[in-house]
């Protein structure tokens, strides 16, 4: 046991009725964003949307269903407009455009014909990267919806997508890869492969200087890259397949959500890490605000973690 500077506490609330029949078992928690102001989280599933006050997470208003499955929800850089992502398995992959806080349709895109996994915001606003079931990454006009671009270079499902900075967006999949491409012609600059399973989630680090991406997969790894340069810095394994990651507001932590169950937070320089919660429930989404976090799983809840500085907590 070595001393670290975190203390976690955890805090749960179920967003879903206490009392289930058999026929209507509660549905995983697979999206979640926080609105600009840091006060609005909406979370996703296929009973719809709820839109949740924080810090105490009550509800304020539930929505039914726009997609058959929404698997991300991001908020417009100027807080105007909800985008979701999601679809029908083997049908279907849908982008879905939602006037905010009216919630009105302002446009709709069939992207593929199988689901969509994840949806990036380009730093400039105009352009919604898309991550598809089927191998490739959709470019859309985040204005209209229309589609500017289809990008192929993965061999498998394409499970994340993020960009880094005007010039670079990396993408992750199945295959095991990261693919760093560059934006100005929509070419790949160069490939990560040090992965040996899935790769599943992508977080980037907002700490200034040369940019630090965070890899999650089902080999049970984080693993901490300059894509920039090509190079892996360093990895932490865990216990569990990881399922969704988040910098926090600095970029020193990390939090690592597990399909366990189990929450880990991390200290990038160090490595050093703090078991958030232990196992239960999937993981299936994640989301920082400040210096706390919500993690929603595949019992339908959400469970609230706020982390604070502490000089005498310990680590594991």
């Amino acid at each position: 046991m070595c001393p670290s500077l975190v203390r976690a506490v955890i805090l749960t609330v179920i967003c879903s009725r206490p009392c289930w029949s058999v026929d209507e078992l509660p549905h995983p928690v697979t999206a979640m964003s926080v609105d600009q102001d840091g006060t609005v989280l909406v979370s996703a599933s296929r009973d719809g949307l709820r839109i949740l006050k924080l810090p105490d997470l009550r509800l304020q208003k539930s929505v039914p269903p726009s997609l058959e499955i929404t698997h991300d929800v991001s908020f417009s850089r100027n807080g105007e407009s909800l985008y979701l992502c999601g679809g029908i398995p083997g049908e279907s992959g849908e982008v879905l455009c939602l006037a905010w806080p009216e919630l009105h349709v302002r446009w709709r895109q069939v992207v593929s014909e199988d689901v969509a996994y994840t949806i990036a915001l380009s730093p400039d606003a105009r352009v919604i990267a898309v991550a598809c079931h089927d191998h490739s990454i959709r470019l859309l006009n985040a204005s209209d919806g229309k589609l500017i671009k289809k990008l192929t270079g993965h061999s498998k499902p394409v499970r994340s997508v993020r960009f880094l900075n005007d010039e670079l967006m990396v993408s992750a999949g199945i295959d095991m890869s990261i693919r760093v491409w560059k934006t100005d012609e929509w070419t790949i600059r160069r490939t990560l492969k040090n992965h040996r399973q899935a790769v599943t989630s992508l977080s980037v680090s907002p700490a200034p200087g040369l940019t630090i991406l965070a890899s999650g997969s089902d080999d049970r790894t984080v693993r901490f890259w300059q894509p920039e340069i090509g190079r892996m810095v360093r990895f932490r394994r865990l216990a569990s397949p990881v399922t969704a990651l988040s910098f926090d507001a600095t970029g020193d932590q990390l939090i690592a959500a597990c399909r366990d169950g189990s929450v880990n937070l991390i200290q990038v320089a160090t490595l050093e890490t703090t078991q958030l919660r232990r196992e239960g429930a999937w993981i299936h989404s994640l989301v920082i605000d400040a210096d706390s976090g919500v993690i929603g799983d595949a019992d339908g809840k959400l469970h609230q973690v706020t982390i604070t500085k502490d000089e005498e907590s310990e680590s594991q």
